[in-house]
C-alpha cells in the first residue's frame, strides 16, 4: 500500500500486479472508512 501513499512514484512492471495492489488498497480503504464512520446511513 505504500506505493500509493509515498511521495515518489512507483509502478508495477506488470499490469496484473498493479491492478491487484489497487484492488487491495481500495478494499482496505473502504474497510477503514466503514470502521471510522460505522454503518451510518444517509
Amino acid at each position: 500500500m505504500g506505493r500509493f501513499t509515498r511521495k515518489t512514484l512507483s509502478f508495477s512492471k506488470k499490469k496484473e500486479n498493479h491492478e491487484a495492489v489497487l484492488h487491495i488498497f481500495l478494499l482496505k480503504y473502504n474497510q477503514d472508512m466503514k470502521d471510522k464512520w460505522g454503518a451510518r446511513q444517509i
